[in-house]
C-alpha cells in the first residue's frame, strides 16, 4: 500500500520542523525541512535532535532527506570529519555536526547558499542514491 503522512511537531526551543512521511510499496521516505535560527543554544539543538531520532525509531530502516537552514555559521562545508571537527569555533555548531555524523546523514550541497560564500541551507541524508541532483542557485540567501 501507498500512503503520505505528514507531522509538524510543535517543538521546544525553537525548532521549526514540518515532515512527511512518503510509503511506496515496501519502502519509506522521510522528507523534512528545518529552519533554525543562529542564535539559538543548546535546547534548540536538543529540540531539532529530538525529532530527527523520531526518523530512526521504527524497526524498518528509512530513507531520510532533511532540506532546511540550519545557519551553521563556523561550518565549512564539504565538511572533511578528520580535520574539519577541530576547525569549528562555535560549539552548538559542532554539536549539530556531530549529530548529522552519529545519524549517519551526509550533507549533499557542495556550493554555497549564502552571499558571504557559506552554506548555511543544508541537504541532508541517510541515503545518498535518493539524491540526483545538488544544483542550488549560487546565492539563496542573503542578510542586510
Amino acid at each position: 500500500s501507498s500512503g503520505i503522512n505528514a507531522e509538524w511537531p510543535l517543538r521546544p526551543g525553537g525548532a521549526e520542523i514540518l515532515a512527511i512521511e512518503v510509503t511506496i510499496g515496501e519502502s519509506k521516505l522521510i522528507i523534512c525541512t528545518c529552519y533554525r535560527v543562529g542564535t539559538l543554544g543548546v535546547e534548540n539543538h536538543a529540540s531539532i535532535v529530538s525529532s530527527i531520532q523520531q526518523f530512526f525509531k521504527a524497526k524498518k530502516s528509512k530513507k531520510i532527506v532533511i532540506v532546511g537552514d540550519f545557519n551553521l555559521n563556523s561550518v565549512t562545508w564539504p565538511f572533511d570529519n578528520d580535520e574539519g571537527a577541530n576547525n569549528i569555533i562555535n560549539p552548538i555548531d559542532k554539536l549539530f555536526v556531530d549529530t548529522f555524523n552519529e545519524f549517519g546523514l551526509s550533507q549533499c550541497l557542495t556550493v554555497p547558499t549564502h552571499n558571504k560564500g557559506r552554506t548555511l541551507d543544508l541537504l541532508l541524508t541517510n541515503y545518498e542514491s535518493v539524491i540526483s541532483n545538488t544544483n542550488a542557485p549560487a546565492v539563496m540567501a542573503t542578510l542586510r
